[in-house]
């Protein structure tokens, strides 16, 4: 598959460097100074949810929103119940999903499939949605999933790998970002004081 053919979605981040409000945190700032033209006019083409084919749905957060979480209710796990509601009614035999950075599978009430691989950099962070919160996975490692489409229905392999973190961990500190240090390095990140 060549990289033109890659599925590409845009999540909370990616809307916040593109409307650059004069609330924007540091990172959206920090991100936006890297960009050009080029690359904001690529990011402003990308969607958040969408269907993969008849059988697989993609989304950031959720089906309807790039901010909501699916499988996680702030620093603990979501409900069945919780799944639902943030599902409303959205039926996919295989559903994959990011935002939280923690890799979970799930099923869901109607039977389908939910993935969240986890994340490439950035596995630990603070949130303001819903609430001050703090999200850790606790490991340094890339994360990513294998789906496969079996005769009994999908199944996933959610993979945990070490990688050279150490340029990501200096850049950060040439940023100025201490928190992002500790992240890159732990799996870990205090809370704001």
């Amino acid at each position: 598959m060549a990289q033109d053919d890659w599925q590409q979605l845009a999540g909370n981040h990616e809307r916040q460097v593109l409307q650059l409000s004069p609330n924007v945190g540091a990172s959206d700032r920090y991100a936006r100074e890297q960009l050009g033209p080029e690359e904001l006019a690529w990011m402003s083409s990308l969607q958040h949810s969408r269907a993969f084919n008849e059988q697989v749905w993609l989304c950031h957060g959720t089906p309807d929103s790039d901010v909501q979480v699916l499988l996680q209710s702030a620093e603990r796990n979501a409900t069945t119940d919780e799944v639902e509601q943030r599902l409303k009614g959205h039926r996919s035999e295989l559903l994959l999903c990011g935002h939280s950075h923690v890799a979970r599978s799930v099923r869901s009430a109607s039977g389908g499939l939910i993935v969240n691989p986890g994340s490439v950099g950035q596995p630990a962070y603070e949130d303001d949605f819903p609430y001050p919160h703090v999200v850790a996975s606790g490991s340094p490692d890339a994360r990513y999933a294998i789906v496969e489409r079996t005769p009994q229905g999908w199944i996933a392999q959610l993979l945990s790998v070490p990688y050279a973190l150490q340029q990501m961990v200096e850049l950060a500190r040439q940023a100025n970002r201490p928190e992002w240090v500790q992240a890159l390095s732990s799996g870990y990140i205090k809370p704001r004081t």
